[in-house]
């Protein structure tokens, strides 16, 4: 497939328009963050006020999912609509690869159109999708930078660099620098239309230390683990009680941001999204990470590749003053690969002619209105590089979910989800189970050579590395 997209066609587009109203955008974008910390999606470790007050005055997607289980191939996903295969980044960018490979002018995505139909962009955080020239923010749609070009950096006392490249030392924990740069954003451009996206780098490790008060809250909770057999108890639970301060901390941050708009009189114009860029596992199936997750139990070491709920699975809050009805929950299956028809959608702004994406738009659920022949099944796609020798591609339908394992043999994976919710019962080649199996199989076969896929070969990330 050819993803060049003409300048040309990039410059046609007419600014913000179709758009009855004039919305801005500030989409949050949370690090490592499992739909299972939330507590408006049932958490119940930790009360999240500020999640929970989106999904009451928003929408709740119950089944949003992610199309990669770990950072860089999801969010480059995330912004461009295409597959990690299609966007040549299948794992974690880690040192050299993030020069190599990475978002580009050459894939349209929903920031630079954004920024091209009249909007002042802004991206406070994390980047993580490449740093070589291409691949740098201010030539991916963005007038406002201040963040973190790589993929984690100490909880407290970051080192950020601006648009343009020069560094900059904050004193203080990253969760309140980074909301304190967006509440600069938020007061210098309320005047115009604004599109600004907060990319907080919790609760992703290190989870501690956090701010004072945070720790504070936090300190004397006993937190339930998963039941799984072999898990270290204390250890785990300390971990899980690291990790939800660290949650704690941006929840506390995102209602920082909603007494802005509030302060500002920008309430009913501005269109507030809230996700993060996969799952997670804290004990779950006794893994700790995510996509490339680690073995938590007793006698067992190394990696656990996965595409387990627990990694997929995010959640995914969208509060859209006048449009949604306040409470409304989603039940349809949607990925972050909608989010860049979705996204110019909610704003008014058309795809510029010639785009290639491969999401559907999920506006018509928020609309209220009747939607016909929405998908049933997502896919998904794990080719790693780093931690594991693996190539896993999914197919989820409501019921079941197939992943396969094309560079190890003998740990497919199928389960019933109907009746599995927990992923515990591996059918993959059970006798009474064959023709679900066949039919999922042949399904995702068809879906991997319409994106020209092939889960055999080496992954367009570690290609790029070989020939520097």
């Amino acid at each position: 497939m050819n993803l060049r997209i003409p300048l040309l066609s990039l410059l046609l587009v007419s600014p913000l328009c179709a758009a009855k109203k004039q919305y801005n955008l500030i989409a949050i974008l949370t690090d490592d963050q499992a739909r299972w910390s939330v507590s408006c999606y049932g958490g119940e470790n930790l009360k999240t006020p500020n999640m929970d007050r989106l999904a009451a005055e928003g929408a709740l997607f119950e089944n949003a999912y992610v199309g990669s289980p770990v950072c860089s191939p999801s969010r480059m996903t995330y912004f461009t609509g295409l597959n990690s295969t299609q966007t040549k980044v299948t794992d974690y960018l880690a040192g050299a690869q993030a020069k190599q490979v990475g978002i580009s002018a050459e894939m349209a995505s929903w920031p630079a159109i954004l920024q091209k139909s009249g909007y002042v962009t802004g991206l406070v955080g994390k980047w993580h999708i490449g740093n070589g020239e291409k691949s740098l923010p201010k030539n991916n749609g963005f007038d406002y930078f201040m963040g973190n070009l790589g993929g984690g950096w100490k909880p407290k006392n970051p080192k950020f660099v601006d648009i343009d490249g020069k560094a900059e030392k904050f004193e203080g924990f990253s969760v309140d620098v980074c909301t304190d740069l967006a509440l600069k954003f938020l007061k210098e451009n309320q005047k115009k239309p604004f599109a600004l996206m907060v990319h907080y780098r919790e609760p992703h490790a290190a989870y501690v230390p956090m701010p004072a008060q945070d720790m504070a809250a936090m300190k004397n909770l006993d937190p339930q683990i998963p039941a799984y057999p072999g898990l270290p108890e204390k250890t785990v639970k300390g971990l899980m009680r690291d990790y939800l301060t660290s949650v704690r901390a941006v929840d506390r941050n995102i209602g920082r941001i909603l007494k802005q708009v509030e302060a500002l009189g920008l309430e009913e114009d501005t269109i507030i999204i809230f996700t993060s860029d996969h799952g997670y596992n804290m004990g779950h199936h006794g893994l700790r990470y995510k996509g490339n997750g680690y073995w938590l139990v007793k006698g067992k070491k190394g990696c656990r590749p996965n595409m387990f709920e627990s990694s997929m699975a995010v959640p995914l809050l969208i509060k859209w003053p006048e449009v949604v009805k306040p409470g409304m929950e989603v039940d349809a299956l949607v990925s972050n690969v909608d989010m860049f028809s979705s996204v110019l959608s909610m704003l008014g702004v058309k795809v510029p002619v010639g785009v290639k994406q491969e999401g559907r738009d999920f506006t018509p659920f928020l609309r209220g209105e009747p939607v016909e022949q929405w998908r049933d099944a997502l896919f998904g796609q794990y080719q790693m590089i780093n931690n594991a020798k693996d190539s896993m591609r999914m197919i989820r339908t409501a019921d079941w979910k197939l992943i396969r394992h094309y560079k190890v043999e003998g740990k497919d994976e199928l389960y019933y989800l109907k009746n599995d919710s927990e992923e515990s019962n591996n059918l993959f080649n059970n006798p009474e189970r064959q023709e679900i199996q066949k039919k999922l199989q042949q399904r995702l076969d068809a879906w991997m050579e319409r994106i020209g896929d092939d889960p055999e070969s080496e992954s367009p990330q570690k290609v790029a590395r070989k020939k520097k």
